[in-house]
């Protein structure tokens, strides 16, 4: 398990892990997940949450699994001591998870699907009468009355001719 998450790690984050432990004062061998928030300067899981509560953008991606989870859990059913506590659990299994390769973080750099929203704005003014024009013909042959934007064009329509 710890061969396979230093391996994702480059060797300058593996001396700041090792650093940041000595630094810290914490006995050797800290636990993984523990040791791969040092090599990668992640923060502890009371600033984590206290980010959470003021509202703030989490720092990585265990943290924006731990608030999809756990958030409105500790937010409002359980007192402070509770909801930091399981907080701290929480990411610290999400953070195994992704040390051992079990959750992978989001690639930024993959395509995002449009919405439909943004496809239609890529309609041409013809295309998009076009589109209203055989909407028209259908509800007018089923005797469905025109509102909204098929009222306007059907009136544009009958302007034309």
């Amino acid at each position: 398990m710890w061969k396979i998450a230093l391996n994702k790690q480059t060797i300058e984050s593996v001396k700041n892990g090792i650093a940041q432990t000595v630094k810290a004062g914490i006995t050797w061998p800290p636990n993984l997940p523990k040791f791969i928030e040092l090599c990668e300067g992640v923060e502890d899981a009371t600033e984590s949450f206290d980010r959470f509560i003021d509202k703030k953008e989490p720092l990585d991606h265990a943290e924006l699994l731990t608030r999809q989870k756990v958030g409105f859990q500790c937010r409002t059913q359980l007192p402070e001591d509770k909801a930091r506590k399981l907080w701290s659990e929480t990411i610290s299994k999400i953070r195994t998870k992704i040390a051992n390769g079990e959750i992978t973080p989001p690639d930024p750099k993959a395509k995002r699907i449009e919405t439909p929203e943004k496809m239609k704005e890529t309609l041409t003014p013809e295309q998009h009468n076009q589109q209203l024009d055989r909407k028209i013909d259908e509800f007018l042959a089923k005797g469905i009355k025109l509102i909204g934007p098929f009222k306007k064009r059907y009136e544009e329509r009958q302007n034309e001719k």
